[in-house]
């Protein structure tokens, strides 16, 4: 156990109601507990005693902590890998044409319209693209610099602008965050929590090479569940 390890006990303790409870009703309970066998047992045994409880309350501590922590882990794994509900509007960051085919697919039963978010090389994959978007419609938002996280964040809210004037409503959106650098990740994934849209991934099929050969059903990303955790 090291200074990382007690200060996020010590976070826990402060930012977890019931805990925090618990903690209070156990530290009472045990002063009151102390100060009675101070008072009705002098000498070392008196003082045995105390160290043993106060041993016992610590664990008792590190054990409820540990507890509500695997709890919270077990949360957050009850949706690895469970696709998002098919769409209307689907925003995407362009940068690999498996990926987006294979989120266009996903979402094409429900699919009214496709915001691609795109950098000046990734425009050109448009033309490969042509074909899967046969009575779907779709627009660009460019973007000029892909290493600021703040564009992509402007493009994202564009394309919610759009779609309000479409008609569709937030809850109608999803945002898939595959493709684009990882800052345009970063600047589409704020963005998508500002509005409450859904963030997607689509996950590939990895090789021997490390090198993926194919993508697979996108996976819904629980960004309301960051509230919950210690990002510490």
């Amino acid at each position: 156990m090291n200074r990382r390890w007690f200060r996020r006990l010590y976070l826990q303790i402060r930012y977890s109601a019931i805990l925090a409870f618990i903690v209070g009703v156990l530290l009472g309970w045990g002063f009151e507990y102390i100060t009675g066998r101070l008072e009705a047992q002098a000498g070392w045994r008196g003082t045995l005693s105390v160290f043993g409880l106060l041993i016992a309350l610590i664990v008792c501590v590190i054990l409820i902590a540990a507890v509500q922590e695997q709890w919270k882990m077990k949360r957050a794994s009850n949706d690895v890998g469970t696709p998002p509900s098919p769409r209307r509007g689907l925003i995407l960051l362009l940068s690999n044409v498996k990926t987006a085919r294979s989120a266009i697919d996903y979402h094409r039963d429900h699919l009214e319209v496709v915001w691609f978010v795109v950098t000046k090389k990734s425009i050109t994959l448009l033309d490969d693209l042509h074909g899967d978007l046969a009575h779907i419609d779709f627009d660009t938002k460019p973007i000029q610099d892909e290493w600021r996280p703040a564009e992509t964040a402007n493009a994202i809210q564009s394309a919610m602008l759009d779609a309000r004037v479409q008609g569709l409503a937030l809850s109608d959106l999803v945002c898939d965050i595959t493709g684009g650098t990882k800052p345009m990740s970063i600047g589409a994934f704020y963005a998508c929590r500002a509005f409450h849209i859904e963030v997607e991934v689509t996950p590939g099929i990895y090789g021997s090479d490390l090198k993926p050969d194919a993508p697979i059903t996108p996976i819904a990303l629980r960004v309301d569940e960051m509230d919950d955790f210690l990002l510490t």
